[in-house]
């Protein structure tokens, strides 16, 4: 059973629902609010026999302490997976009844609870879990770096193993792999396609563990501080990437946008957001014939500080693009377009005239889908 979690699972509601459903193994209280300890004692009494038990997440967690998970695993023996995240109120030695005493658990969430890594010794002892859920890599350092300790390394080697293909953070990965060296791990970050990198962390190290990256997103990173060699050799090691987020990432050259411009030749979505503050003046991606319209539409719109951009034999662009270039990059002073195809007279003709255009090969008199008043 699933409770409303709109709504408080007070000790009446839980009363109620005792009444309705007296056989249940399943109960979810994940993100509700108003239980407390004589919730879980109303819980405890009635489902002895509770296999699934989720009390993590919501407002309502800080009234539990000790006394209500101390009533669940005296009774609740046969329990296979307990989230308690979040409860700041109960103590390590509760948790650890809960190893001894519930010996069937899996699946356990103490995200955020207060624990050493003598909890970690414990459930090493006691439990054979499937998932744990905890600030993993550094909870563990402490028993991956103490050499008399290889049993239990072992153990959580194969538990982390296990869970990888759960996991949504890749940093945390890249350093749990950094301590376990579990293949599992190592599997899980092959797969990878997308990232998105969160934390100020160096992103180098992980780059050759994940080749099949085609999706990376730097925007959560809050300013990072990503240095021009990092992007440089994203470029170099991803030239199948198709969406790169780089808004909040406000040191970077001219030479890592034109690096990127010239290795990664699929790219559909470039995103350079304050990148305005670098000032790119300088573009040059003659012969990046797999760049396209929406290609161009980014670089012209990020990079509105561009005096000299050069499209040469960039085949798929059009007069949609050259609007959008003449709309954002109001600085253009040279615009190479060698080779290019399909793009009218007209258009051009509308560009500044300051402009040096470079467009020897210009045969085409054709009009665009779109018409010349989208201007």
């Amino acid at each position: 059973m699933v409770t409303d979690q709109k709504h408080p699972s007070d000790n009446k509601k839980v009363k109620s629902i005792v009444g309705l459903f007296p056989s249940i193994v399943h109960l979810d209280l994940y993100l509700s609010v108003g239980f407390s300890d004589k919730t879980l004692n109303r819980i405890a009494e009635s489902y002895p026999n509770l296999k699934y038990l989720n009390l993590g997440g919501g407002y309502g967690v800080g009234s539990i302490t000790d006394k209500g998970l101390y009533a669940i695993v005296n009774s609740c023996h046969k329990l296979e997976y307990l989230n308690i995240s979040k409860c700041k109120e109960i103590s390590e030695i509760a948790i650890w009844n809960v190893i001894h005493s519930c010996p069937q658990i899996q699946h356990l969430d103490i995200y955020k609870c207060n624990i050493t890594y003598t909890t970690f010794e414990e459930i090493g002892l006691y439990l054979k879990l499937k998932y744990i859920n905890q600030n993993l890599a550094q909870a563990l350092d402490p028993i991956y770096r103490q050499p008399n300790r290889r049993s239990l390394r072992n153990y959580f080697d194969r538990v982390l193993a296990d869970q990888a293909e759960w996991w949504t953070d890749t940093m945390e990965a890249y350093r749990i792999l950094r301590l376990s060296k579990a293949k599992k791990v190592f599997a899980y970050l092959q797969k990878l396609k997308t990232i998105s990198w969160s934390k100020y962390e160096d992103i180098n190290g992980i780059i050759g563990l994940c080749p099949n990256i085609i999706y990376l997103n730097f925007n959560a990173t809050c300013k990072l501080a990503i240095s021009n060699t990092a992007i440089i050799n994203i470029a170099h090691s991803y030239p199948n990437l198709l969406r790169l987020e780089l808004s909040e990432c406000a040191y970077i050259s001219d030479r890592a946008i034109r690096e990127i411009a010239k290795s990664c030749h699929r790219l559909e979505h470039l995103n350079l957001g304050s990148y305005e503050r670098n000032k790119l003046e300088h573009l040059d991606i003659f012969g990046c014939d797999d760049v396209t319209v929406s290609g161009i539409h980014d670089i012209a719109r990020s990079c509105p500080k561009l005096k000299h951009l050069d499209l040469g034999n960039c085949e798929m662009i059009g007069n949609s693009a050259i609007r959008e270039i003449a709309r954002s990059c109001s600085n253009l002073k040279f615009l190479g377009l060698e080779s290019c195809k399909g793009i009218s007279k007209n258009v051009l003709e509308k560009l500044d005239r300051n402009i040096k255009i470079e467009w020897p090969d210009s045969d085409s008199d054709n009009e665009s889908n779109l018409s010349d008043s989208e201007w």
